[in-house]
Order: structure tokens, then sequence, then C-alpha cells
């Protein structure tokens, strides 16, 4: 499903996550352990934290 970016300036689509609320980012997928990118975490670090809080984020 494509939701609006939360770039205000930005009229491109991202996918997120209705699950563990992850977007995709090409960034993060090439650099799994980079904190850089449209989110605040890596995806290393989302994967644990949706494991132990239920969120990618660990705040949701």
């Amino acid at each position: 499903m494509l939701w609006p970016s939360r770039l205000r300036r930005s009229t491109r689509l991202a996918q997120i996550c209705p699950v563990c609320f992850w977007e995709d980012d090409p960034i993060q997928l090439r650099w799994p352990r980079s904190a850089i990118g449209a989110n605040k975490v890596s995806l290393i670090d989302a994967q644990g934290n949706y494991q132990a809080f239920g969120s990618s984020d660990g705040l949701t």
C-alpha cells in the first residue's frame, strides 16, 4: 500500500508497513546498519525493535 511521504515538500509516495511502520528506503536496504535515511533507526535495529516492542522504532 502506498502512503504519502512524511517529507512535507516531497510529492513522492512512500511505502510504509502497516504492521511495523517501517518506511521502505533504498539507502537503508543497501546499508542495513545505517541510521541515515527515511527511518530514525537502522534496519538491523528496527528488526530487533519489532521483535522486542512490536514496532520498528520501538515507540509505536
